[in-house]
């Protein structure tokens, strides 16, 4: 068996703060394949996948692709193994095939994502925050982001940001009284990787 590419390195931000999901596909192409079916499955050393279940697609050339999607949540660090391609007899995978050339080593490196802290009318919070209308909110992020913002029944006045500090008057805006309005501010780091940290600010009156 061969596997292309042979190997993978990815880089990207803790605990589901990477924009896209840390992916790639790899071909295994397979030589004096039995006549009788084969069971493709991928197997790793640690819980470095989203899924314990990968599937590998029989292409028409006979080679199978294999989509990884390595695990999002991981916490900061370096993780490093080996998945490994098995060609399995059964479904179940009580006996395989002898395979070489079958092993897919891998490097993770998950760097630090972005902290944030919050104060609602000076008092220390816990995203997500809970909010009156009129409450004053304050985010600080552990590193230079960029903030957006989005609305859904809340909205925000005197909003001032910094590359790290984000403060804003939340205001109840539905047309209906007794509801809770939900106010975002999303802060994206300027680096690569990219990371996105989401605070969810409930709003009521």
């Amino acid at each position: 068996m061969s596997l292309d590419p042979a190997s993978a390195a990815l880089t990207y931000p803790e605990k589901n703060q990477a924009l896209d999901n840390p992916a790639l596909t790899v071909k295994a192409t397979l030589r004096n394949l039995p006549n009788a079916v084969v069971y493709p499955r991928i197997v790793a050393d640690a819980q470095v996948l989203s899924s314990s279940l990968v599937t590998a697609v029989k292409q028409a050339d006979g080679s199978y692709n294999a989509s990884l999607v390595f695990n999002p949540g991981l916490a900061a660090g370096r993780y490093t193994g080996n998945l490994t391609l098995q060609l399995c007899q059964d479904s179940t995978c009580a006996s395989q095939y002898a395979v070489s050339g079958g092993v897919f080593p891998y490097v993770l490196t998950v760097t630090p994502g972005i902290q944030i802290s919050a104060t609602v009318n000076g008092v220390a919070a816990r995203p997500p925050l809970a909010a009156k209308d009129r409450d004053v909110v304050v985010l600080q992020s552990s590193v230079p982001v960029q903030w957006v913002t989005s609305s859904g029944g809340a909205s925000s006045q005197n909003v001032t940001s910094s590359s790290t500090t984000w403060s804003g008057t939340l205001r109840y805006s539905l047309s209906t009284s007794g509801g809770t309005g939900q106010y975002g501010v999303q802060a994206f780091t300027t680096g690569t990787p990219q990371a996105r940290r989401v605070t969810d600010i409930f709003v009521t009156q």
